[in-house]
């Protein structure tokens, strides 16, 4: 990009109505099945897109990325955790009161995990539904960790988009951050979760599609 075309002009505006050249269809972003909705990968391939954009091992390193990056997967993690959770309740499998029981413990909170950034409390939802639906060859014990060690980083999915915390002391991970992070196995892993957890959300959606088919 030219100099010249990073210079302010009158008029501009971020959010600018297009039909050509390269732009965002709103209606195309927003457009998704009936309860399957694209949100959370979309969040997972801005991250894989940053990733496959970082270069090769020789090329100049943007380590500024990593938070950014990191920050993408929670998301993601957390939105495809949520989606898992609706579905078992749209299905019949959870009351919104079951769910609360197993997570939140307080009265009147039923939707608390689903309106907060736990990412602990909505696997503990969501791994009940895939135990249940998957009892054998359920894959649960192997996604555990991975999101545990993403709780770690950002328990409350704040902690990774700010480099300083609310008294404005710079963060510090290296207690729970290897000092060197493997761009490929990052890369691969998430590929994995995504792929057991979406294919795990259309075989439960599959099921329940039948059970309304088979209804009189």
């Amino acid at each position: 990009m030219s100099h010249s075309a990073r210079k302010l002009k009158k008029g501009m505006r971020v959010f600018a109505k297009r039909a050509n050249g390269v732009f965002f269809n709103l209606h195309r972003a927003l457009l998704s099945l009936p309860i399957y909705p694209q949100h959370a990968k979309a969040f997972k391939d801005a991250a894989d897109n940053i990733l496959d954009s970082y270069g090769s091992a020789s090329a100049p390193h943007n380590d500024m990325l990593l938070f950014p990056v990191l920050y993408l997967y929670r998301h993601y993690l957390e939105l495809q955790l949520k989606d898992i959770v609706f579905l078992g309740i749209k299905c019949g499998d959870y009351t919104e009161v079951q769910i609360a029981k197993m997570t939140e413990n307080r009265k009147g909170h039923e939707k608390g995990i689903l309106i907060r950034h736990d990412l602990i409390k909505l696997w503990t939802a969501a791994k009940g539904l895939l135990a249940k639906h998957y009892p054998k060859g359920n894959q649960t014990a192997l996604v555990e960790p991975i999101i545990q060690d993403f709780h770690k980083i950002d328990f409350d999915g704040q902690t990774i988009r700010y480099d300083r915390d609310t008294t404005l002391k710079r963060r510090a991970y290296k207690s729970i951050l290897p000092s060197i992070i493997d761009i490929p196995t990052v890369r691969k892993t998430m590929d994995a979760v995504y792929e057991y957890l979406n294919n795990s959300y259309a075989g439960i959606l599959d099921w329940w599609d039948a059970g309304q088919d088979a209804l009189p």
